[in-house]
């Protein structure tokens, strides 16, 4: 389910904040990132996009930050994360012993409404229920279905 947390209140209703998915934890080399670490470590990077996500390519011992094609890359954008991603032990760990390759950005060919539309379908959500995911599951852009589905070109690996 949802973890939320009660930020204020408005008269007697409680205003929450959405802090991600319970249960969804992505491991390549024991890394153990959530959907929690992963919302914080895209937007500490800030690369300013209307949808960002971690993915796990496990073929390459790596994880992609899969952004729409609405946002631009600057070339630090992936030592960014690499270096935030260094603050969780385990990732420090994996990287040090070679366990794990630094990330690697990942443009779709998709706007981020067409992602999110994507993903609305894929879970038979109405779009408004759609809560963008900061962590998508493995094998999800290594299908070329999928990858397909989310608009990367599956012929083009970075």
């Amino acid at each position: 389910g949802d973890r939320v947390r009660v930020v204020g209140r408005l008269g007697r209703t409680p205003c929450l904040r959405f802090l991600g998915r319970r249960g969804s934890v992505g491991d390549l080399a024991g890394e153990k990132l959530d959907e929690a670490l992963a919302a914080r470590a895209i937007a500490d990077v800030r690369p300013q996009a209307g949808f960002a996500a971690l993915q796990p390519d496990p073929a390459a011992r790596r994880w992609q930050l899969l952004i729409d094609c609405a946002t631009a890359i600057d070339d630090a954008l992936a030592e960014r994360l690499d270096q935030r991603l260094h603050r969780i032990e385990h990732w420090r760990i994996a990287r040090r012993l070679g366990q794990l390759a630094a990330p690697v950005v990942v443009r779709s060919r998709w706007t981020a409404a067409e992602i999110l539309r994507q993903l609305a379908a894929e879970r038979r959500q109405r779009l408004g229920e759609v809560k963008p995911p900061a962590l998508l599951a493995a094998g999800r852009l290594h299908d070329p279905p999928a990858m397909d589905a989310l608009g990367v070109d599956s012929s083009v690996r970075p």
